[in-house]
């Protein structure tokens, strides 16, 4: 995605408030993923020439959709029109943090090049960081917005129409020399159109717990366990059951340079929009859903 950003901050008082803003291209096929692979917790990024595969869909679909390729692309410009978002962040005299945000890509969802189409892709976003203590963090955060492809099948009825929301919470403590984090997702998608032929309804939670500790001063081991629970009728033309249930436990070694690791090491957490995306730090691989 390429684009501009600016901020204005200010203070009021002991408060802090930044107003930032921000345009965009490269960001067209945005809800594609979303609507056709559904939600999932892992750690992978888009790249700017790189492409997903479209799960495998039923012939009704293929029929329906006849100019949707094969693989997506995420960071594909389509229509030429610049996308925008707006950023309001207000750090407290208290350790808290409020954040939210709007996006919208603008994209025209009735044009297609090449096989990828416009996804116009909206959705508001809050998110709160609060020090409980001196050891312990509490993030929260929640999003909901739409995301429509192709042109009007019948007046006000799009080829694929969906909703989304989702909402997390991470607590997180820091022992003497160790941590331990703890959060739980919940994730919706709700399909608004042609269901008979282009189901890409899904609901679903999470929880993960992770422990960290070092055992020397650059090394240290990372524990973390995820469970993982999804219903999605698409899967069906995948031939697996449309409700999914996975359980995943890993283990990990990070090395770092001789004095970089913090007696006690705080969650890290991207800023504005990538929050939306945020997993237990440190980032372990997981499956997609």
């Amino acid at each position: 995605m390429l684009g501009v950003e600016g901020s204005i901050r200010t203070r009021v008082g002991n408060n802090e408030l930044t107003l930032t803003g921000a345009g965009f291209r490269n960001n067209d096929t945005s809800g594609a993923l979303l609507a056709y692979r559904g939600w999932a917790l892992h750690d992978s990024l888009a790249t700017e020439f790189g492409g997903v595969a479209i799960p495998v869909r039923s012939a009704a679909w293929k029929a329906f959709l006849p100019l949707q390729g094969a693989v997506t692309e995420p960071t594909r410009e389509v229509d030429g029109r610049y996308g925008s978002y707006v950023r309001l962040q207000w750090v407290l005299a208290a350790p808290v943090t409020l954040d939210s945000l709007y996006y919208d890509n603008h994209a025209k969802p009735e044009i297609v090049t090449d096989g990828q189409y416009g996804w116009r892709t909206r959705f508001v976003n809050a998110g709160l960081t609060a020090a409980l203590d001196d050891d312990t963090e509490l993030l929260a955060q929640f999003m909901t917005g739409e995301t429509t492809m192709g042109a009007e099948i019948v007046p006000g009825a799009r080829a694929v129409d969906v909703s989304f929301s989702a909402a997390y919470v991470l607590l997180s403590h820091s022992f003497a020399n160790s941590q331990l984090t703890g959060r739980a997702d919940w994730f919706e998608t709700r399909d608004r159109t042609f269901l008979d032929i282009d189901n890409n309804a899904e609901k679903g939670w999470s929880a993960t717990l992770a422990y960290k500790i070092p055992v020397e001063r650059w090394v240290r081991v990372v524990v973390e366990g995820s469970y993982v629970s999804s219903a999605r009728a698409a899967r069906i033309d995948q031939g697996i059951n449309p409700q999914q249930d996975q359980f995943l436990l890993q283990a990990a070694l990070q090395f770092t340079r001789v004095g970089e690791v913090p007696e006690r090491a705080r969650v890290a957490v991207p800023a504005g929009i990538e929050r939306q995306h945020v997993i237990l730090e440190p980032s372990l691989k997981k499956p997609i859903m």
